[in-house]
């Protein structure tokens, strides 16, 4: 088993430098540069989070922002998006728990089951099952049917 000092940083590293300042005011950049005096206080946290159970609320905070979807300002709401952005500590621990889960899911999430991000299943998966199965009844089959798949 990997160590969580390990583990965590794997989980840094995956997130993008680039990103935009979270809540707390630090990118992954940041992280990755004071990682040896941090390292030590987030594996303490991420062990405390197993052993009680729960998030601390510190962890929870986020901030919505509204971006607009076209270049421009404008006032209609349907041209802008919102993005929230949460703490970094908290993307930290949530790549974590997700590449954890990628070793489980798989195990036991059914193979049409493409919505969960996982890296070797796709959406287009359950379209070309379904063509499959189309195409292997349709020779049994004296009426013409029809597939429609909408995107």
């Amino acid at each position: 088993m990997i160590s969580p000092i390990r583990e965590l940083e794997q989980a840094l590293h995956s997130l993008s430098d680039n990103s935009f300042p979270r809540v707390d005011g630090l990118t992954p950049k940041i992280y990755k540069k004071y990682w040896g005096i941090l390292q030590e206080d987030l594996r303490d946290a991420y062990q405390c989070m197993f052993e009680i159970g729960e998030m601390p609320m510190s962890l929870s905070k986020e901030l919505i922002y509204l971006i607009p979807k076209t270049e421009g300002v404008s006032e209609d709401i349907r041209k802008w998006r919102p993005i929230t952005l949460l703490i970094t500590s908290y993307k930290i621990f949530a790549k974590l728990l997700s590449s954890r889960l990628q070793e489980v899911v798989p195990k036991i999430i059914h193979i049409s089951q493409t919505r969960l991000n996982m890296q070797e299943r796709s959406i287009m998966d359950n379209v070309f099952n379904i063509l499959g199965g189309h195409c292997s009844n349709s020779e049994k089959q004296t009426k013409p049917s029809c597939v429609v798949v909408g995107f």
